[in-house]
């Protein structure tokens, strides 16, 4: 895997998202011999080249050159201090950041260009904050009050304070954990939606501690050069990661070796333990009651196992697990090989469709859905049409723009979806359970009256006999024709999430419409108090304009013989009224 750095996407600025990318001086391969000799080289080379046109003025120069230091930045320093347990090549970190001969006279523009590129891939780690180097007052963080895992890290505003910007680094595991919740790590998010010529965005993600299979979240901070460098692991760690991203079986990369990954597994009827690999895991969640299995126990995936049949295939639909060998050495051979094989099956495949041409050809039946996203309620919702659950799946996170690869599937009552099959059979309970409620609104039934033994009886025999029992797989071809037809008319709702709990969308709809209520009437009560200020501005300027004399009234009191009642400058008795309710309803 070629070295990818961390780098802002955009321009430097408050909210810009982060990602990684290839480094902006990796891509000169440069590689010299040591400082002196190669000096030295060059100036004999251009004094002997040059010796018969320039005079021993000019050659003077050349040398006094050759003994001067050539100017080196601080990311070309090479980098001492890596631990033992590192593996990080040294010959990477050389094509990372390698020696950079000065630009020509008159070639200020491609310098200043990869100058301004270098400040997006520029990083302090300081005080458990990672801080851009170009705008010091920008740190690396994420937004919002509840943390979830496929969060996007941001650049926000640096605050000494606040948590959601402090990272804690843990050198043993080479991981970034962010101090408000040590859960999530610093990650670089995989999923597919992604293009590559923009780079791979960088997410907090939950903390996976297996020694395989979690290399998207380890880093390696060069302190000398300010990089935060991604995937810093080993090789295998490496493969296993993008065997899993990839969906495919972690024993076509290792073979026949226990080691530490992400896995599931479960119970057979006489006890006995099969682990599956996350991709395997994934592919028979439908069909088994798979558990996640706890980290720090190696072992090596049940389809690669020559005695378990049903397991020789895995993820896959045709080739064979244990005989693909899609490790590193291996990986380009086996691939010419299959897509040879490939090649040759259509060309047999395009000549039997020649000599069939009056056969009818069978479709695979698929169905129409409206996906939404889980939190979303009804807004912005996406018409799909898939034909398998992976498809479902893979739809899903692209065109509902999701973080991470999208993994559960509800309906709008919590159920959760496993598989195409579940999804039918719950549309056609739902399509059962409307015609019923319709039907008992029409016949207007005395209240008290519920559903007959032998009503609820003939459904479940209706659908034993659409929907047969030995149909455990994915596939709709077991559905009776006319009635899959009949219920998948009309697109089926689903709510899409990356794992997170299922939330109601009536809920969700019941909150904003409380919400709009409250806004109606906290308008109206501002209209209303509106009004009141306007009318008491009336009834002063009409007390005012007038201009009522006051009135003597003799008292008892000697202090005061004469007291002054009325008059213009005394508020009326409707205006100090006016002005309680003011009072009343600002409060």
């Amino acid at each position: 895997m070629e070295a990818l750095v961390l780098e802002v996407q955009s321009d430097i600025v408050l909210g810009a998202k982060l990602a990684v990318r290839k480094p902006v001086f990796g891509e000169q391969k440069q590689i010299t011999e040591p400082e002196e000799k190669q000096k030295q080289k060059n100036a004999l080379t251009m004094e002997n080249a040059s010796s018969e046109m320039l005079d021993s003025h000019a050659r003077a120069h050349l040398r006094m050159k050759a003994c001067h230091t050539l100017l080196r930045y601080a990311w070309q320093e090479t980098s001492h201090n890596f631990d033992k347990d590192d593996s990080l090549p040294k010959k990477m970190e050389e094509e990372l950041f390698e020696t950079v001969q000065p630009e020509k006279k008159y070639s200020h523009s491609p310098k200043q260009s990869k100058l301004q590129k270098l400040c997006h891939q520029q990083f302090e780690y300081r005080d458990g904050q990672i801080i851009s180097y170009a705008a010091p007052p920008l740190v690396l963080g994420v937004q919002g009050p509840n943390l979830r895992s496929g969060m996007e890290v941001v650049l926000v505003e640096k605050k000494a304070d606040d948590s959601h910007q402090r990272w804690m680094h843990k050198e043993d595991s080479r991981t970034f954990h962010l101090v408000s919740n040590p859960d999530l790590v610093l990650a670089v998010s995989m999923t597919k939606a992604r293009d590559e010529a923009c780079g791979y965005p960088v997410i907090a993600q939950k903390y996976k501690p297996y020694n395989n299979g979690a290399s998207n979240q380890k880093w390696n901070y060069m302190k000398n050069m300010k990089a935060f460098v991604a995937f810093h692991s080993t090789a295998l760690d490496k493969e296993i990661t993008a065997a899993n991203y990839a969906g495919i079986c972690t024993s076509t990369v290792i073979k026949e070796e226990n080691i530490d990954q992400p896995g599931y597994y479960y119970l057979s009827p006489s006890e006995e333990r099969t682990v599956l690999c996350l991709a395997c895991g994934q592919s028979m969640r439908a069909e088994k009651g798979l558990k996640q299995l706890l980290p720090g126990l190696p072992f090596l995936c049940a389809s690669a196992s020559k005695t378990q049949k049903p397991f020789s295939r895995g993820p896959f639909k045709v080739i064979n697990v244990a005989k693909a060998d899609l490790s590193s050495h291996e990986a380009e051979n086996t691939l010419s090989y299959y897509e040879e094989r490939l090649l040759s099956l259509r060309m047999k495949t395009c000549a039997q469709v020649v000599s069939h041409s009056g056969m009818a050809v069978t479709h695979q039946k698929a169905v129409k859905i409206i996906a939404y996203k889980n939190g979303d309620g009804y807004r912005n919702g996406k018409l799909i049409v898939a034909g398998t659950f992976p498809m479902l799946l893979t739809e899903c996170t692209q065109q509902l723009g999701l973080a991470r690869a999208a993994s559960k599937v509800y309906t709008k009552d919590g159920t959760t979806i496993l598989s195409l099959h579940d999804l039918v059979l719950w549309a056609l309970d739902e399509s059962f359970t409307q015609r019923d409620s319709e039907e008992q609104k029409k016949e207007a039934a005395p209240v008290g009256t519920k559903e007959t033994p032998v009503k609820r009886n003939s459904r479940v025999k209706v659908k034993t006999k659409l929907f047969p029992k030995s149909m455990t797989s994915d596939s709709l071809d077991g559905i009776d024709e006319s009635l899959l037809t009949l219920i998948l008319r009309n697109p089926i709702a689903i709510w899409v999430s990356c794992g997170e709990p299922f939330l109601s969308p009536n809920a969700l709809q019941k909150a904003e419409e409380i919400e709009k209520q409250n806004w109606l009437k906290k308008d109206k009560i501002l209209a209303d108090l509106d009004t009141m200020k306007h009318k008491m501005r009336q009834l002063k300027g009409r007390r005012v304009a007038a201009c009522q004399p006051a009135t003597m009234v003799p008292s008892k009191s000697p202090v005061q013989p004469v007291v002054v009642e009325g008059g213009w400058t005394e508020q009326t008795p409707e205006e100090i009224k006016l002005m309680d309710l003011i009072t009343h309803t600002e409060v």
